[in-house]
């Protein structure tokens, strides 16, 4: 009997030159060229995510990652966000204002998808020297969005663990928003 499949649209969002592409390229079947985020404002790749351990069901959940320029977003791209179910937001170590940007991407998300899960990654944390944001202010905005979050770096370090992270909240949060539409109106 061949596994439960399934997709899930996913919003890849952050600043320009934090590591959206690098870290959706190091992990995904990513056909299309960097261009067409430039040209058209946001880039589709696929994720395959296996949940062999925590959900025990074997579900495979391919998430279709809509790599989101962060001008289109805040325009007219806003349509990119439509339909999602989960965010991959992506902040930079090294830039103190990075996750207070976050808040606007996630505030235009939410208004056009509604409250979905979000998983928050902080590229660059291997540059010690240069890191001006503390895990403890990382710690903070996650838990305001009620969101795990991953200290990646250029190696790909925790990317895997990021994306899977964030699938299971996708189908954790679907099978309570079924499980919530089934009883009907209080």
């Amino acid at each position: 009997m061949e596994a439960p499949r399934t997709k899930a649209k996913v919003v890849v969002v952050g600043d320009t030159g934090v590591g959206k592409r690098s870290s959706v390229r190091r992990s995904s079947f990513d056909p299309y060229a960097d261009r067409y985020l430039e040209f058209f404002g946001a880039k589709v790749s696929k994720k395959e995510i296996l949940f062999p351990v925590r959900l025990r069901d074997g579900t495979v959940l391919d998430l279709i990652l809509w790599t989101v320029g962060a001008g289109a977003l805040k325009g007219r791209g806003r349509t990119f966000a439509a339909r999602a179910v989960g965010i991959f937001a992506v902040c930079d170590a090294t830039r103190r204002d990075s996750p207070a940007h976050l808040v606007d991407f996630l505030r235009i998300v939410f208004a056009v998808s509604g409250e979905i899960p979000v998983v928050v990654a902080v590229n660059n944390w291997d540059m010690e020297a240069d890191r001006a944001i503390g895990v403890e202010e990382v710690a903070a905005f996650s838990q305001a969005y009620g969101s795990e979050f991953f200290l990646i770096s250029a190696t790909g370090d925790q990317v895997e663990a990021a994306f899977q992270s964030l699938g299971e909240r996708i189908v954790v949060f679907r099978r309570a928003r079924a499980e919530r539409e089934s009883q009907g109106p209080p």
